[in-house]
């Protein structure tokens, strides 16, 4: 159980905490899981991207952006500092339009955006779900949209050691 300073957490594999299974949607306490493995491991490093973010202006570009790399990403955890039932909309149907692993995170903060705190709530996401030091995090802005290869030189440079 998280105290009340924790943001909500995913906790995959426990029924009792799942509020709703539309097709490729998990909806658990507060956080939205959709296609998303319970584990993350790999022999070689992996991409996770987060996007910290609090509205939906521009989101929409940016996730296609990485729905459409020549390396796509393990996972995409978008992390906001609302509730707004928009950006939610938003991933739903951009989930069921690509196939594209996709975590929500949110813990509602208004009316001050906490921009740290959101890239972090992120961050305890991916390490519930077993994210490995060797695997490299891009942290990106949700206005930003990226080239086509980004995620593959971020990975090259990674596994060599480049940056």
């Amino acid at each position: 159980m998280h105290s009340q300073e924790s943001p909500t957490a995913l906790t995959l594999g426990d029924p009792a905490t799942v509020i709703a299974l539309p097709s490729r949607l998990k909806v658990v306490l507060g956080a939205t899981s959709i296609g998303l493995p319970s584990q993350i491991h790999s022999e070689s490093p992996q991409a996770h991207v987060v996007i910290p973010t609090h509205t939906t202006r521009h989101l929409l570009r940016t996730l296609l952006g990485y729905a459409t790399q020549t390396c796509p990403p393990t996972t995409i955890t978008v992390s906001c500092d609302t509730d707004d039932p928009e950006i939610g909309k938003l991933l739903e149907n951009f989930v069921r339009n690509h196939r594209t692993e996709l975590t929500h995170v949110f813990r509602a903060k208004p009316p001050e955006a906490r921009r740290s705190q959101t890239r972090n709530n992120g961050v305890r996401s991916l390490l519930e779900r077993g994210l490995e030091e060797k695997d490299l995090l891009i942290f990106v802005d949700g206005d930003c949209i990226p080239a086509v290869d980004f995620v593959e030189r971020h990975l090259e440079k990674a596994r060599s050691r480049d940056f």
